[in-house]
Parts: structure tokens; C-alpha cells; sequence
């Protein structure tokens, strides 16, 4: 009989996985629903529970809320995380969509824009050969320095 109804064992077992849990590259909203699901089965009081999820967030949200002051509730916790997911999401998106490399709009009124400086001419840089334009084309360079995260026409 007991061995039927004992649910410990369960609860022992949903305790590890509480502590082993992390958010990874998962959503908030899946995270915290495997999170309460396993909290379900444990006896921990809800401040273990808040430190445990706070514990098991993916960087870019500790990140984001380490400044912030936290809510005491589990609930207010997971809402303000999915917040900060969504805007964060929101800015990956805008990043990478093709509409955000829009020039910056003139000011129609104001003083002429002052012409643009000569660049001096670059001495001892000699042109990339095919292989090396190739080498950085692949790996997402710049042409240009070489450098991640930008192309020649944006090159610092």
C-alpha cells in the first residue's frame, strides 16, 4: 500500500531535476512551465523556489534583471522575465532585419552638413588576395579590417 501512495520518491526525484534545471536556449515560457511542474512535486517554500529559478535563467536575462529590483513573488519573477524576453527578442529581431540598415534621416533644417573629410591614403596596405577575400567572406569579416560584426562600407 504504501508503495503505491508514497510519493517521496517522486518528490526526491523532482527535487534533483529542480536543481539541475536551467533555462538553456529555451523560452521563459517553457522554462517556467517545466520549472512549476517540478516545483509541484517538491516541498521547497517559495523563496528556495524564486532563488532556484533566478539561479537557473540564461545569462542574457540574469543580465538584464541584475540591476532590477526583483519582485518577492515566483509569479511576478517569471512575468518580469517574460518582459524582458520579449524586448530583448524584439531588439535581436530588429538588429537582424534588413530594414534596420536604413540611412539616418537628414535634418531638413539647421546648418549644410559639413563635406566629408578626406581619408588618408593607406600606406603599406596592399589589396587582399582571392583566397584571403574568400577566407573572410566565409567566416563573415570585414574586407576591409578584417574585424567580425560589420562589413567594409560600416568600418569603423
Amino acid at each position: 500500500m504504501t508503495a503505491l501512495f508514497d510519493r517521496s520518491a517522486r518528490g526526491d526525484e523532482a527535487a534533483t531535476q529542480l536543481s539541475q534545471l536551467s533555462q538553456g536556449r529555451t523560452s521563459i515560457t517553457d522554462y517556467s512551465i517545466r520549472f512549476k511542474t517540478l516545483a509541484a512535486a517538491c516541498l521547497w517554500n517559495p523563496e528556495a523556489l524564486r532563488a532556484r529559478f533566478l539561479d537557473g535563467l540564461c545569462a542574457a536575462i540574469k543580465d538584464e534583471i541584475a540591476i532590477l529590483d526583483l519582485p518577492r513573488d515566483l509569479e511576478e519573477v517569471i512575468n518580469l522575465c517574460l518582459r524582458v524576453e520579449t524586448r530583448l527578442t524584439g531588439r535581436r529581431q530588429r538588429r537582424l532585419s534588413p530594414s534596420s540598415w536604413r540611412a539616418p534621416a537628414v535634418p531638413s533644417v539647421g546648418f549644410p552638413p559639413k563635406p566629408p573629410a578626406e581619408e588618408p591614403m593607406q600606406l603599406g596596405r596592399s589589396r587582399l588576395t582571392p583566397h584571403q577575400k574568400q577566407h573572410r567572406l566565409l567566416q563573415g569579416l570585414c574586407l576591409y579590417c578584417g574585424a567580425p560584426g560589420h562589413q567594409a562600407i560600416l568600418c569603423p
